[in-house]
C-alpha cells in the first residue's frame, strides 16, 4: 500500500495481525484489495513478487518499500538481502521499519529520516503517476490517430475507382462538297459562209471556193487547238 506522506510503500503479511502504520490491519487490507477489486494505492501480490525486478519497477522497485511485517522480513531476510544488493543497497532491508520499530506514520517520517532512507531522493509517486497517465494519454491518441488514418484508407480502398472520363474528340466536319468544273465544250467552229451566187467564170469560182475551204480548216484547227488536241499538219 502507498503512504503519500514518506513517498513510499508499505509490505504487510497476511499472517500479520497487527495494526500498520495506516491505521489498518491486514484483514482491512484484503477487503479493499481482495477479490479482483481495483483500489488505487492498493496492490495485492504474492510475497515472492517483491524479490521480482518487476516488482513496482516503473516507481523505482524493492528501493520504494519503507515498512513491512516483522515476520516477513525475517521469513524472507536472505532473499531480501540478495534484492537489496542487486539494487546496489546492501543495508537497504536495514532501513526498512517494522510493526516493533513503527506504528504511527509520523514515526515513519521520523525513521526514513533517521535511517536516511532511499526514497528521501526519490520522486512522489503521484507524479510518477502522473506522467504515466499522461504517457498512456499519448499513446492512446496516437493509437486514436493511426485508427482514423487506417479506416480512412480501408474506406478509400472499398470504394470503386471512377473510370477516367476520355477526353472529348472533336468532331471532324466534312469537307464542303467541291463543283466539279464543266467541262469545256468544244467551240462550235461557225458555220461556214455560203459562197454567194456570184456569176463569173470557173476559174474565179474555184477560186473562191479554195479560199472558203482554206478559211473552214482554220477555224476548224483553232477550235482544236483550244480544246488541247493535236492540230494536224495540213
Amino acid at each position: 500500500m502507498v503512504i503519500p506522506e514518506v513517498k513510499g510503500v508499505m509490505v504487510v503479511s497476511r499472517e500479520d495481525t497487527g495494526m500498520t502504520p495506516m491505521g489498518m490491519k491486514f484483514s482491512t487490507l484484503a477487503g479493499i484489495a481482495g477479490g479482483g477489486l481495483q483500489t488505487p494505492g492498493v496492490m495485492g501480490v504474492g510475497k515472492f513478487y517483491i524479490i521480482s525486478p518487476k516488482f513496482i519497477s516503473a516507481d523505482g522497485g524493492f528501493k520504494r518499500v519503507v515498512w513491512m511485517s516483522k515476520n516477513l522480513k525475517e521469513s524472507m531476510e536472505f532473499e531480501l538481502r540478495a534484492s537489496a544488493e542487486r539494487e546496489g543497497l546492501p543495508d537497504l532491508l536495514d532501513k526498512i521499519a517494522d510493526g516493533t520499530q513503527v506504528e504511527t506514520v509520523e514515526q515513519l517520517v521520523e525513521w526514513i529520516k533517521e535511517k536516511q532512507h532511499p526514497v528521501l531522493e526519490m520522486e512522489p509517486m503521484e507524479a510518477k503517476q502522473r506522467e504515466a497517465k499522461a504517457e498512456d494519454a499519448t499513446i492512446a491518441a496516437q493509437q486514436k490517430t493511426v485508427a482514423a488514418a487506417e479506416a480512412i484508407v480501408e474506406k478509400a480502398m472499398k470504394e470503386p475507382k471512377a473510370e477516367p472520363k476520355a477526353a472529348p474528340v472533336a468532331k471532324k466536319e466534312a469537307p464542303a462538297p467541291v463543283e466539279a468544273a464543266p467541262a469545256p465544250q468544244a467551240a462550235t467552229p461557225p458555220p461556214a459562209p455560203a459562197a454567194p451566187a456570184v456569176a463569173g467564170s470557173l476559174e474565179e469560182r474555184v477560186d473562191r471556193l479554195e479560199r472558203s475551204v482554206k478559211t473552214l480548216i482554220g477555224s476548224l484547227v483553232g477550235a482544236l487547238a483550244e480544246l488541247g488536241g493535236d492540230v494536224p499538219e495540213i
